[in-house]
């Protein structure tokens, strides 16, 4: 997920309507593989830890985690 230099930036968004609503996204080229449950797999050793722990963080707090990539663009949304 490298962009060109002139194409970087993160766009963070959060809203409380009762629960949380915390969304990231960012620009990417390439491809981002996700698995059968639409996170993202990892391909290089040592990368994908905090997406762990985000899970876990999720799963037991009962909330939602949505993995969305399209149009160059890469999006995580929380729902706690």
């Amino acid at each position: 997920m490298i962009c060109q230099q002139g194409e970087r930036r993160l766009r963070v968004r959060a809203v409380y309507t009762g629960q949380l609503i915390l969304e990231v996204e960012n620009p990417y080229s390439g491809e981002v593989p996700l698995d059968e449950n639409v996170y993202p797999t990892v391909r290089e050793e040592g990368h994908g830890w905090g997406g762990e722990r985000i899970r876990a963080f999720v799963r037991e707090n009962g909330g939602e985690l949505l993995y969305r990539v399209e149009n160059g663009i890469f999006n995580v949304r929380l729902l706690i």
